[in-house]
């Protein structure tokens, strides 16, 4: 994230030009990739309703009282796939029905929780996942390994680096150990889309 500052822009651009990738939701408040038209259909962005809300020209009362809406608007301006982050983080991608994730804590709402959340989509991507299935799949990782974390110790100072044991864990549903299965452990039917 680029904490509200200006991004480097041009030279982002060059450096995109050639992958799909996830973006940082920080980007989407200054002049940068996410007002430029190297935006692209595989690309992934996961703003927060404030940054929804400056993107869109509305207040960030107006994205809450309809996350669905705004994040379908964003989806179709951008022509991306879009992460809308808060209570039920949406994902929205072209030519599907939103996806809700419904896992996620009030402790994650600090600062780098949101990189973190792009640091799991890209390894999805980097594994080969669609880009819409890794924003589904990154954001249901995050969401859940947040959820973990927070069992034996609370929400309060919750920081990003305490998600990683759990992302691991997550992310590897067939393994077994003292603390239960994977994130799809449980899940015959969703055991394919887990490679």
């Amino acid at each position: 994230g680029q904490g509200g500052q200006e991004v480097i822009g041009d030279d982002l651009n060059v450096f995109f030009e050639d992958f799909a990738v996830p973006v940082s939701a920080g980007q989407i408040s200054g002049k940068g990739i996410l007002d430029a038209p190297t935006l692209r259909l595989g690309d992934v962005v996961t703003p927060h309703p404030g940054e929804a809300a400056r993107r869109l020209g509305c207040t960030t009362t107006d994205v809450q009282r309809d996350r669905f809406a705004a994040a379908r608007e964003l989806q179709e301006r951008m022509g991306t796939h879009v992460v809308l982050k808060g209570a039920g983080s949406i994902v929205a991608s072209p030519g599907r029905v939103p996806a809700v994730v419904c896992a996620g804590n009030p402790g994650m709402a600090t600062g780098g929780m949101g990189d973190l959340l792009t640091g799991c989509i890209a390894a999805l991507v980097a594994q080969g996942f669609a880009a819409g299935d890794a924003a589904v799949a990154g954001a249901l990782l995050h969401a859940g390994a947040g959820d973990a974390a927070v069992r034996d110790e609370g929400e309060r100072g919750l920081l990003p680096s305490d998600l990683l044991p759990w992302l691991r864990r997550l992310a590897n549903p067939m393994r077994r150990s003292r603390h239960g299965p994977g994130l799809a452990g449980g899940c015959r039917s969703n055991r394919r889309a887990w490679r």
